[in-house]
């Protein structure tokens, strides 16, 4: 596997790249992409929430934290708590204020 995974935004297409089992919150903040986070990625507050449109397999599977953050906000099958989540392989992902 490699060691590199690559991240692809839509819809603008930009790709960043993250060492694998990196935090998808903290990969985005470090490249300077606006993701929602009020606590901070502590697991509470839910607003870094991103769609994955590719890719889902990569990440790693939901913990207790985001199962119940999920069904806290009704959150779809495809939504992912961005704090919450190691990536392992490559994606491609959204969210509604991009």
């Amino acid at each position: 596997m490699a060691s590199i995974v690559r991240i692809r935004l839509e819809p603008s297409g930009q790709i960043i790249e993250a060492p694998r089992k990196a935090n998808l919150l903290k990969t985005l903040q470090e490249a300077n992409i606006p993701v929602g986070s009020s606590c901070g990625g502590q697991g509470v507050c839910g607003s870094c929430k991103v769609i994955v449109l590719e890719g889902s397999e990569n990440l790693s599977s939901p913990n207790d934290t985001e199962i119940e953050l999920k069904e806290r906000y009704g959150l779809g099958e495809k939504d992912r708590i961005s704090c919450q989540c190691k990536i392992f392989g490559d994606i491609t992902i959204t969210t509604n204020y991009w």
